[in-house]
């Protein structure tokens, strides 16, 4: 399963990270190796990150999360998502299973 990660990195801890040795880049390496992102963005308006993931296992969304709450002091979010071209048996299931518990209207 995809999910649409952010993480806002507070001030104090974006400041860290950028003094560390390498600075920001070396951390962005770090996760684009370990975690394999199918896309990685940076906002412009804050330190802040965004990352599509494919984590079939629960374990590495507990990998991400622990590193990055770790380095950060703060929690990703983790918003589960799917392609658009991918959408229509999700959706088809989706109302299958809406139907047996709402009747057709």
């Amino acid at each position: 399963m995809r999910y649409l990660v952010t993480l806002n990195v507070p001030v104090e801890a974006g400041v860290r990270i950028e003094q560390q040795s390498g600075g920001p880049g070396e951390v962005f390496s770090k996760i684009v190796e370990t975690f394999k992102p199918e896309s990685f963005y940076c906002g412009l308006d804050r330190r802040s990150i965004y990352l599509v993931l494919n984590a079939d296992n629960p374990t590495r969304l507990a990998e991400f999360m622990i590193t990055a709450s770790t380095m950060t002091g703060v929690y990703p979010e983790f918003i589960p998502v799917a392609p658009a071209n991918e959408m229509q048996p999700i959706v088809n299931q989706a109302m299958n299973t809406l139907n047996k518990f709402v009747p057709k209207r």
